[in-house]
């Protein structure tokens, strides 16, 4: 479905930019992060899971193709993770901001 300004979004939905498009999320919760997406990037959001008893947050971002810019806050908790899966690697952030981008396999 199309996107709109202020939707929600949850664990296992998938995000799809087009050529001339790109989009701009915001993760709230214990440990803040921003995600852009540039136009042609498919992203999946494998784990979203926050646990505001313990205070951890658990978020896993798949991008199958594309290019994501990432800003995430220091995170607090040892028990809390930040992790972006490519379909080579998996990086794992304690707070700061970086670029991942996956190129198609000709």
């Amino acid at each position: 479905i199309p996107a709109e300004v202020g939707m929600t979004l949850t664990q296992g939905d998938i995000i799809s930019t087009g050529v001339d498009s790109w989009a701009y999320l915001s993760l709230a919760g214990t440990d803040t992060a921003s995600v852009e997406l540039d136009a042609g990037s498919e992203m999946l959001i494998s784990e979203l899971i926050m646990d505001e008893e313990a205070g951890t947050q658990q978020t896993l971002l798949d991008l199958a193709i594309g290019k994501i810019l990432i800003t995430a806050q220091k995170i607090h908790s040892e028990d809390s993770k930040f992790q972006v899966k490519t379909p080579t690697s998996v990086v794992g952030v304690r707070g700061t901001t970086f670029q991942v981008e996956v190129e198609a396999v000709e």
